[in-house]
């Protein structure tokens, strides 16, 4: 950690105060010398927000068995302008926010120790993802460091509690070990025994923590990839949690890792290189072919470099590029929503041309902070890539066509292993392949904006052009008084802005409330205008798959006695937005609302900017306020 000066906005100028700056762990020595007192931030919390599972249509899921998908963020060596933990001033530099579709992030350099820069970590946690720093060791000087390393087993020792330190202070929720320098084969028992005691070590310190292991080095100390589990490396998956696959895999293969694997298939990680060097598909908008054929398999996927979208297409495109990249992606993931009270963003990604409060623009100056990203909706659909230049930053051509192919049937789970929810995902897999690149929610563009903002520096931009009135899903859910605060109904504040000739009294909110007593049936409240409510004219016009649709009034001023003072108003709104307040209650008294759904309607060809959302608990009973 390095001094340097900040401006109050996180950028560097001359000033009194100190700007952080994160960088790996470059030595054994320094790893070994390691202590919290050479750190100049204060310790990270590892607490990551709880999450609920739905698959791609807001369905809930129910345990744990899907596989999952792990992001591996390497890009240009790492450690570039996110290493300034108070940010710097280029909002085009590269950002991450399809963290809905995410379950593990890697953040990887080529160094010995790479310690995720704390903005990431904050972003990460705040979408309820674990992060990972990252054990490497590669080439000449990679072998001398492990034939140092690997001496003894009390050097090991010293090794493991600097690196659970390490993730203790950093708030790290694991460890991706990566040697990729041949062994002596003396000193493979310790190698053993370094992932061995690293994972327990971890277990110990974080017991949600996960130690996972890249396909490199054999069990004989050679270093030879080799794209499969297998007899090879199956000793070094036995020891941790999971195993990371090299890119160059085949479907044959998979099926050998699946029969191998057994009932740990999801700990195994198919490489997904974006880049596509050397993986089948060829990377690129076609990175879905790879998933697609580890999930048939009942696998877990592990996708590298997805920064591909900024490095091949510029910044310039990127944030259309990356969302059509993780459109494709969408469908055969499934998604996480937010499962705690209170659920509080104004969906900034964590820069902006300028900073505003409350509509209103307070700075000028452009900035970029990863750790001020605010949670991000569950569902966001950009542009096809069909729709998209296909040409990247320096002319050369960039394949978009759709190919995703059925993947073979092979490496069939024993019939013991054959179970509904098996099932479920292989059809999910060949409806995504028999409908094509066909959007999950049609005639909507929902994407991030820099150009306006109630809070930070950016919102959310929604268009409907499916041809009637309809409602945009921006949150799978599971939302109650009952978790994580008292009362017994729902506070929900939201900020909008009309666009394009939309009047406010087009624009509604949506929330999908579901009553378990009554056999978990769901009523859609319509969050309206007053006068939208009184007409309510458009009511037959809401197409809804719930039981019923009500429609609610803002409260007034008078009626604010009780709110929860950080889902009151928060002051008089500037710039044209409008923010609404409502109270939402369950049936009757003891019965709390669970939320299920958050979704914006708006009439065919109507567009609007969403600036602010919170829902919090109500407290006290159904009679107050």
């Amino acid at each position: 950690m390095i001094l340097y000066s900040q401006s109050k906005n996180g950028m560097m100028e001359h000033s009194n105060s100190v700007q952080v700056e994160c960088q790996p762990i470059t030595s054994l020595e320094d790893l070994l010398a390691w202590n919290e007192e050479k750190t100049l931030h204060q310790p990270v919390q590892i607490t990551r927000t709880p999450l609920a599972q739905f698959d791609c249509d807001g369905r809930p899921l129910a345990g744990c068995e899907q596989p999952k998908l792990l992001v591996c963020h390497d890009m240009k060596g790492g450690y570039l302008d996110d290493r300034w933990y108070g940010g710097h001033n280029d909002p085009s530099a590269y950002t991450f926010y399809h963290w809905s579709l995410v379950d593990e992030f890697v953040y990887f350099s080529h160094e010995l120790v790479t310690v995720p820069p704390c903005a990431w970590v904050d972003a990460a946690h705040i979408h309820g993802v674990a992060i990972y720093g990252t054990l490497m060791t590669e080439f000449d000087a990679g072998a001398a460091i492990c034939r140092r390393l690997l001496r003894s087993e009390e050097t090991v020792d010293a090794v493991v509690d600097r690196l659970v330190a390490v993730s203790r202070h950093h708030g790290l929720d694991g460890w991706l070990l990566n040697i990729e320098n041949p062994i002596d084969t003396q000193q493979l028992p310790t190698l053993s025994y370094l992932v061995r005691r690293l994972t327990e070590r971890m277990h110990e310190a974080v017991p949600h923590s996960r130690v996972i292991w890249y396909d490199s080095v054999t069990r004989d100390g050679e270093l030879r990839w080799q794209d499969q589990l297998n007899e090879l490396n199956e000793c070094f998956f036995r020891l941790c949690d999971g195993i990371f696959l090299n890119y160059c895999w085949t479907p044959a293969g998979l099926a050998t890792s699946q029969r191998r694997a057994g009932p740990r298939r999801r700990d195994v990680y198919v490489g997904v290189d974006v880049f596509g060097r050397g993986c089948p598909g060829g990377g690129g908008f076609n990175s879905v072919q790879p998933v697609a054929e580890a999930r048939w398999l009942g696998l877990s996927a592990a996708l590298f470099a997805p920064g591909w979208t900024h490095e091949r297409l510029g910044a310039e495109r990127f944030a259309a590029a990356e969302d059509a990249l993780w459109d494709r992606l969408a469908p055969l993931l499934p998604v996480s929503g937010p499962a705690r009270l209170p659920l509080v963003t104004s969906f900034c990604q964590g820069r902006g041309l300028r900073r505003y409060s409350h509509g209103q623009v307070t700075d000028e100056s452009p900035w970029h902070r990863l750790s001020c990203q605010q949670r991000q909706p569950s569902h966001l659909q950009g542009s096809r890539p069909a729709d998209l230049p296909l040409t990247d930053a320096d002319g050369r051509p960039v394949p978009a066509a759709f190919q995703l192919s059925c993947p073979a049937a092979l490496g069939a789970a024993e019939d013991g292993e054959r179970t509904e929810k098996w099932r479920a995902e292989r059809r999910r897999i060949e409806a995504v392949c028999a409908a094509g690149e066909s959007p999950l929610q049609p005639g909507w563009l929902a994407h991030h904006t820099l150009e306006d903002a109630f809070d930070g520096g950016g919102c959310l931009a929604l268009a409907n052009r499916s041809g009637r009135r309809a409602v945009y899903r921006l949150f799978s859910c599971n939302l109650s008084p009952e978790v994580g605060a008292g009362g017994s109904s729902l506070a929900v504040l939201y900020a909008l802005k009309p666009t394009g000739g939309t009047t406010a009294d087009d624009c509604a909110l949506c929330a999908d409330l579901a009553v378990p007593a009554d056999g978990d049936t769901v009523s859609r409240v319509m969050l309206a205008s007053a006068a939208a409510a009184a007409e309510y004219s458009w009511k037959a016009s809401v197409e809804s798959d719930t039981d019923s649709v009500f429609c609610l009034t803002p409260l007034s001023a008078d009626r604010l006695r009780g709110a929860p003072p950080a889902a009151a108003p928060p002051g008089p709104a500037q710039g044209g937005w409008i923010t609404r307040l409502y109270r939402l209650k369950g049936p009757s008294a003891g019965r709390p609302p669970r939320l299920r759904s958050i979704g914006v309607s708006l009439p065919s060809g109507g567009s609007a900017l969403l600036g602010y959302l919170a829902v919090h608990a109500w407290p006290g009973s159904e009679t107050e306020g």
